[in-house]
């Protein structure tokens, strides 16, 4: 079987329109942490921070829904089958480049900010945020391995069950006795047009008698006559 090469084109298009959404989304989640920090008297502080970081990261969990059904169905539109090649090579690869990059961005946003307001603890945000993005990639990438072993299986088992299925007597007519029947095809024809030979030779043999037979009567007829 062909393994059909990715869209890559059509997958950057789908996804492209998730990006209004996404911005949107991160943005309301993050005024959303600072306002609920100034309400109870809180200023920047590691904790508020965090706060940020895991907001964004629960936003980028609902997003990577979206990018996992993208995948699906650009491979589905170029007639692919889920396969575990594909979630592991494909599904999972392209969840990990969105992961890589978000979480470049929510630490480029962190960093610009603390650099601004010369917050001083920005290692240990940093840290925290590494720690949270090791625990967020070990999460998805085994609940794909899990899918990828769960499809494998049951390709095992369906090719199993063809192996072991009883084989019907049409089929054991087909597979077994084909050359059986073709002989026999071709010396059924050949009998035939012997028979057919055997009636037409039969048939100028008897016509040779009768008219030979009529030439001696002819003769007898004449030679008593005479």
């Amino acid at each position: 079987m062909v393994w059909p090469v990715f869209d890559e084109q059509l997958f950057s298009m789908k996804l492209a329109e998730l990006a209004p959404e996404l911005h949107n989304t991160t943005r309301a989640a993050t005024s959303r942490v600072r306002f609920e920090r100034r309400k109870l008297g809180q200023g920047i502080t590691v904790a508020s921070y965090a706060a940020i970081a895991e907001a964004q990261i629960e936003v980028l969990r609902e997003h990577l829904k979206g990018v996992d059904r993208i995948c699906r169905e650009v491979w589905r539109a170029q007639g692919g089958a889920e396969s575990p090649r594909f979630i592991r090579a494909v599904v999972r690869e392209k969840v990990f480049q969105i992961i890589a990059v978000r979480f470049a961005t929510i630490k480029w946003e962190i960093e610009l900010e603390a650099t601004r307001i010369r917050f001083g603890q920005l290692t240990s945000v940093l840290d925290h945020l590494a720690l949270e993005k090791g625990k967020f990639e070990s999460l998805v990438s085994n609940r794909y391995e899990i899918e990828a072993r769960e499809l494998d299986l049951q390709a095992k088992q369906e090719t199993a069950k063809v192996a072991e299925a009883p084989r019907t007597p049409q089929a054991v007519l087909v597979g077994s006795n084909v050359s059986s029947w073709r002989a026999g095809a071709v010396l059924s024809s050949v009998a035939d047009l012997w028979r057919d030979f055997r009636a037409e030779f039969q048939s100028l043999a008897d016509e040779e008698r009768r008219e030979k037979a009529a030439q001696r009567d002819r003769f007898l007829h004449a030679y008593c006559d005479y």
